[in-house]
């Protein structure tokens, strides 16, 4: 709490999955009427963090907070990333045309910087001198939850974020499907197209 920092995040995100049925179930055939289900798949995303400060949203990427861009530290992050999506969730068939799926989905991120923290402090004199007041103010918002005007006093090298630990985001979703095509008659169709071979 006394670390004050607070973003917000939208996330783009394209990605590729693969459901496994635990059970034998296809939607409109059968008489299984639920499977859980385990998925798993890659994706792209966008994300960029913003603050809110003095009444404006203010993006932190561009400000190198914990000093990117600078001499002597990386260079600023990219906000696109790559990660791994994997879940669990369960499907419901309530009737020959209408299905219902619930799950649950994480992703596991290759970036530590979804919320702009990852490292370490960078003094508030380096960080001014190096990236501007704006990005020293928003480093470290330590001195807005004590109601101080003074700058704050961590030092360069102090810990900030958690860096061995990259970021993960999950999703939770309920999704209701529709067949526009009778199962009953698709099936009829294919019977109909089914020929006997001649046995030899």
């Amino acid at each position: 709490r006394e670390r004050n920092l607070s973003f917000s995040s939208k996330l783009l995100e394209l990605s590729v999955m693969g459901e496994l049925y635990l059970f034998n179930f296809t939607p409109g055939f059968g008489e299984q009427v639920f499977t859980p289900f385990i998925t798993v798949g890659v994706a792209g995303f966008f994300y960029n963090p913003v603050t809110e400060f003095n009444g404006n949203v203010v993006e932190l990427q561009p400000l190198g907070t914990e000093g990117q861009g600078m001499s002597g530290y990386e260079q600023k992050y990219n906000k696109y990333g790559f990660g791994v999506p994997f879940g669990a969730g369960g499907l419901f068939k309530f009737s020959d045309r209408f299905t219902m799926s619930f799950d649950i989905i994480g992703r596991r991120t290759f970036s530590d910087y979804i919320d702009d923290v990852s490292g370490t402090y960078v003094s508030y004199d380096e960080l001014s001198a190096g990236n501007g007041v704006l990005a020293a103010q928003l480093s470290d918002r330590t001195p807005e939850y004590f109601g101080s005007g003074e700058p704050s006093q961590h030092r360069t090298g102090d810990i900030r974020g958690g860096s061995n630990v990259e970021d993960y985001y999950f999703t939770a979703m309920v999704t209701m499907f529709f067949s526009i095509t009778d199962p009953e008659e698709v099936q009829v169709k294919r019977s109909r197209h089914n020929t006997n071979c001649p046995k030899f």
